[in-house]
């Protein structure tokens, strides 16, 4: 479904930074281009499995699901995730 999100938002003219490196920015297209979809049985898009992907490009679309994931969260929780205090540094208890 965030894939489909990212597609939609793409549609509307969202963009990838011009601040990334281009060669990024290539493998990114190159996980998107190979992400292809179907309709199933219900009448519903689905995506095909992530092995045929990973065999189309030698390597698992690790990029396109980060950026499918950030794409899907909302202004509202990006504010929230922003006010989290995180450690620098956390010392794991029994740890050597």
């Amino acid at each position: 479904e965030i894939y489909f999100d990212l597609k939609k938002k793409i549609n509307q003219g969202w963009t990838i930074s011009s601040s990334i490196d281009e060669k990024i920015v290539k493998q990114i297209e190159k996980e998107f281009y190979a992400t292809e979809y179907g309709i199933n049985n219900n009448r519903d898009f689905k995506l095909i499995p992530k092995a045929e992907i990973k065999s189309k490009i030698g390597r698992s679309p690790d990029m396109l699901d980060a950026i499918c994931l950030g794409a899907s969260l909302d202004m509202e929780t990006i504010e929230k995730l922003s006010k989290i205090n995180v450690p620098q540094q956390y010392n794991y208890p029994n740890r050597k």
